[in-house]
């Protein structure tokens, strides 16, 4: 009887693994073809946000924003995440470039995907707003429990810095993502970052005079929306997110927020569940309708206010 020889056997097991892997990252790609219609872009950002997302972005090429040593005394700052940076409309209809419009006045724009809530104070504290109107499109990251960008980023250079190859590999990037998020969840914790954002509020009161915010919460897809076009399935994709008191944790940042006089909250949940339009394309992100609405919402609000100051 031939004996097995150990060479040959690590051979077979390496070509079975390399065979498997290979076998996975084509179905991950057709499936992700036949569900999107697009291929998916591997850079930074593909292993955070929805396909139809990035192709949305990648259509309209936004740029980096500003940095913060850019600033030259805008009167209106605008600050948030990925939906205040305009995710799914193109450059002209961005949040910022529709205030700036019905303003009549040039905006600051530092929002920027990815960014919580504390970031964005952290940031503000380095302006001078004395009598400056600052804008905030903000909350979901804090109350989802999405780590930022920058903390994703890190992680992926840790492995890729070791496996570069990795990166190429759609299999490794969705799973990545899907443990990243996993694992994001189960260090969340609401309470602590609840606290975090009150010491930086607290901070802003003390550094700076004559605050004027103007808060507006991030309108969420929810069932109580008119429903229309693929909204009902992206609905019944985030139904456990719902389960998980999104909403309830929604209520205790606005609640947070009204313990500082000098914000004013406008929730924007009620003029986009009002609704009969298809406005999301996931739990967040809007399509050019949605972008236009909350961008003339957010400008329609703001002008009053900003006179009687």
């Amino acid at each position: 009887m031939e004996k097995s020889h150990p060479f040959k056997a690590t051979l077979w097991i390496l070509f079975v693994i390399v065979m498997t892997f290979l076998g996975m990252e084509l179905a991950t790609r057709s499936h992700h073809y036949l569900k999107f219609g697009i291929l998916q872009p591997l850079h930074e950002q593909a292993v955070f946000y929805d396909a139809r997302v990035l192709e949305y972005s990648k259509k309209t090429g936004k740029p980096a924003p500003p940095t913060v040593e850019s600033y030259s005394d805008e009167m209106i700052i605008f600050s948030g995440g990925s939906v205040a940076y305009g995710f799914g409309s193109p450059r002209e209809s961005s949040p910022s470039k529709k205030i700036a419009f019905h303003m009549g006045s040039k905006v600051f724009d530092m929002s920027f995907p990815g960014k919580s809530l504390k970031q964005e104070l952290e940031d503000l504290g380095k302006l001078k707003l004395f009598n400056k109107r600052v804008v905030l499109l903000s909350g979901f990251n804090d109350i989802y429990g999405i780590q930022t960008l920058n903390d994703l980023q890190n992680a992926r250079k840790k492995i890729f810095s070791a496996v570069s190859f990795l990166q190429y590999s759609l299999f490794f990037q969705k799973s990545f993502q899907r443990l990243f998020l996993w694992h994001a969840r189960r260090e969340w914790n609401f309470a602590q970052i609840c606290e975090g954002i009150r010491a930086q509020l607290k901070q802003l009161e003390r550094t700076q005079k004559k605050l004027k915010f103007n808060f507006f919460l991030q309108p969420i897809i929810s069932p109580e929306k008119i429903l229309a076009g693929s909204e009902s399935r992206i609905l019944r994709r985030y139904a456990a997110s719902f389960k998980e008191g999104l909403f309830e944790r929604r209520k205790q940042l606005e609640f947070l927020l009204k313990e500082f006089r000098w914000i004013e909250i406008v929730d924007l949940q009620q003029a986009f569940e009002g609704s009969s339009q298809e406005l999301f394309i996931d739990i967040c992100h809007l399509n050019q309708k949605g972008n236009s609405l909350l961008a003339s919402e957010i400008a329609q609000k703001i002008k009053p206010i900003r006179k009687t100051n």
